[in-house]
């Protein structure tokens, strides 16, 4: 058998493809989510890829085992917190208490969120 030339035709993926088809397949097989949730997931790390290139955490193994996400994570949770505050606000200045409810129940779990990565982060030391 020759390894070399086997290797040589057989087909280039590069790390990215490998990635997103991962990727794709945690969310969709082990969480669930729907295709159309996965495509709009997609679509947000192709524009990630493309806006930071070499730096991308998904464009190579080891962006992808360096690059910060909890850190990134944990910063776009704390404006998820300031958005959702901020629809509080607008739910009780229109009145809309139903509303309030079920924004204050995602503020709650956002703050979860944001103790939980913290949590980690602190727990965690990578290198």
């Amino acid at each position: 058998m020759d390894y070399k030339k086997q290797m040589a035709e057989a087909p280039k993926k590069s790390f990215n493809s490998y990635y997103e088809e991962v990727v794709d397949n945690i969310l969709s097989i082990s969480f669930g989510v729907s295709p159309k949730l996965i495509g709009i997931l997609s679509d947000k790390r192709k524009k990630g890829l493309d806006k930071y290139g070499e730096l991308s955490f998904q464009n190579s193994f080891e962006n992808t085992m360096s690059s910060p996400t909890l850190q990134h994570a944990q910063e776009e949770v704390l404006d998820c917190i300031n958005y959702l505050s901020h629809e509080v606000f607008k739910s009780r200045m229109w009145s809309l208490p139903d509303r309030e409810e079920k924004i204050r129940r995602m503020l709650e779990g956002s703050l979860m969120v944001y103790d939980d990565i913290s949590s980690l982060m602190e727990e965690e030391s990578y290198g």
